[in-house]
């Protein structure tokens, strides 16, 4: 059985809720009354302009540390500011790359270099730590187009001409870098003769992939 109605109207209702709101305010007219009494008034030409105090600003919490300060967000640059940071990258990148002579655009004849110069050192007692310092210069330029990848990815877009030219030094950068890597740890897995044996078969990471599936094809042929 369902619930009597304890209202049979809306305005019987809303006549209700009054009878409750004013009760409830001469139970508790003093506080009340007490909250909406102005401190302060002064007359003038004969109206009564009440004063109310200015609000006090909340206090910070000090829990014994410095005055934590509101960080500032970085400034907005335009698509402009941003590839001619890469193109600044291009530049450092080109200059490390030069050292190879020939071409400096491209990597695979900077890597070919670097492992001409192990094997020297390899042959006179060395260890693939000889690589250590050429990794960091690489890593750092990495991380910075990284950084402006996201950036010309929000403004210019996912299909823009800007993007294309980021992701080109992108690769290359990374490429470089797993390049050098791939000669330590070849070195370190199987020796300077497994290595040697590699780049000469152009197994290599850095070298051309067309000349490897040639290498692949001909081991099938003789099998």
């Amino acid at each position: 059985m369902a619930r009597r109605k304890k209202y049979g109207s809306a305005a019987a209702k809303q006549e209700a809720n009054r009878l409750k709101s004013l009760a409830h305010y001469h139970r508790n007219k003093e506080k009340i009354n007490e909250k909406r009494r102005v401190p302060e008034c002064q007359m003038e030409d004969n109206r009564i302009l009440y004063l109310r105090p200015p609000k006090q600003a909340k206090q910070l919490l000090n829990v014994g540390g410095p005055e934590i300060k509101p960080l500032s967000l970085p400034e907005t640059k335009p698509l402009s500011y941003h590839m001619n940071s890469l193109r600044q990258l291009n530049i450092a990148t080109s200059k490390i790359f030069a050292t190879a002579g020939g071409n400096p655009k491209t990597y695979h004849k900077y890597v070919a270099m670097l492992y001409q110069e192990f094997m020297q050192e390899l042959a006179s007692g060395g260890t693939f730590h000889y690589l250590d310092p050429f990794l960091p210069p690489l890593s750092n330029l990495e991380r910075e187009v990284d950084w402006i990848h996201d950036r010309v990815l929000n403004l210019a877009g996912p299909t823009s001409e800007q993007l294309a030219q980021v992701g080109d030094l992108q690769r290359m950068l990374r490429h470089a870098v797993l390049g050098i890597e791939e000669l330590q740890m070849r070195c370190l897995g199987g020796g300077r003769e497994e290595l040697e044996w590699r780049y000469e078969n152009h197994l290599l990471r850095f070298q051309s992939p067309g000349r490897r599936r040639e290498f692949l094809y001909n081991e099938l042929k003789l099998e």
